[in-house]
């Protein structure tokens, strides 16, 4: 999820130019600095099963705590 975070920053902050801490932070990815961001296809799945890994305990947990959190929402039905 660091990853994610540190692409989602560039993206939003740079721009999607990747900076030099970047870089430092996760070599592995093989960005350059300088350089427009270039997203594997294949981290997607990855990263949506991450997220997903975070998110599910963490919304569980404030439901439990908080119950008022709860509220059912109709979904909209698609416009056409």
């Amino acid at each position: 999820m660091e990853e994610l975070w540190g692409v989602r920053h560039v993206v939003v902050h740079r721009a999607g130019v990747v900076t030099a801490d970047f870089v430092a932070h996760h070599p592995s990815f093989g960005a350059k600095p300088g350089v427009r961001i270039s997203i594997p296809i294949g981290h997607i799945p990855t990263w949506i099963e991450t997220v997903s890994d975070f998110v599910r305990p963490t919304d569980a947990y404030f439901v439990r705590r908080f119950p008022s959190l709860n509220v059912e929402r109709k979904r909209r039905r698609p416009r056409g």
